[in-house]
């Protein structure tokens, strides 16, 4: 498979799936209509949890994650082969990238189970995901400002504006858990964001691998 394809997929899979499982729901009457990117009227977890959409979201983010480690593992070795001098930064991106699928593993497989032990699960493998993601997304960015290439460039650009705003989006949960700690919806609207950025970076690669 072309690696721009690879960047495509991996990208699409989970926007499709914590989506039509928002559709499916909704449509079942398991969450409220709305648009949860602006709105915040359930988390990602709620809309994956009940009914049909519990199925349909771990069939669709399994391969997901399995293509997510192959991606890490493309792009460190892409970076290597562009010239990329630091083998230890590549290899400190491949291993939080891996860890953080490991993450998103353990939050799909036991997203659904009720108990206090599968709600911290699910909390760890969901900060193991956003943490490390947005952490190896960094440092990918980092490296690629190296690059002397025009794609190169440009994939670079394109990625430092989504970290920022990803950046953004986390001081703004700060100060809203500061501010307004009573605005519960704030958390369903960043993570819904969050994590449509964190699909946009993947799929930024797409440019870069077009033409490299």
């Amino acid at each position: 498979m072309p690696l721009r394809y690879l960047a495509l997929i991996v990208a699409v899979l989970p926007f499709i799936a914590a989506n039509l499982c928002y559709l499916v729901s909704a449509w079942q009457g398991h969450v409220e209509w709305c648009i949860p990117y602006l709105h915040g009227c359930t988390s990602i977890s709620a809309a994956a949890r009940h009914g049909s959409a519990f199925y349909l979201f771990k069939i669709l983010m399994f391969p997901s994650i399995v293509l997510m480690v192959i991606y890490w593992r493309a792009h460190c070795r892409w970076l290597a082969a562009a010239g990329d001098p630091a083998a230890g930064i590549r290899r400190a991106i491949m291993l939080m990238g891996v860890v953080a699928a490991l993450g998103l593993a353990l939050y799909t497989s036991v997203l659904g189970l009720v108990g206090d032990l599968y709600f911290l699960q699910r909390r760890i493998g969901i900060v193991l995901y956003f943490a490390l993601t947005f952490l190896a997304q960094l440092l990918l960015t980092y490296r690629l400002s190296t690059l002397v290439s025009a794609a190169a460039r440009a994939a670079y650009h394109a990625k430092f504006l989504l970290i920022c705003l990803m950046w953004g989006l986390g001081l703004l949960h700060l100060v809203f858990e500061v501010t307004r700690p009573e605005f519960d919806a704030i958390d369903d609207i960043i993570e819904w964001n969050f994590a449509l950025l964190a699909t946009l970076f993947y799929a930024s690669s797409y440019f870069l691998w077009k033409k490299e």
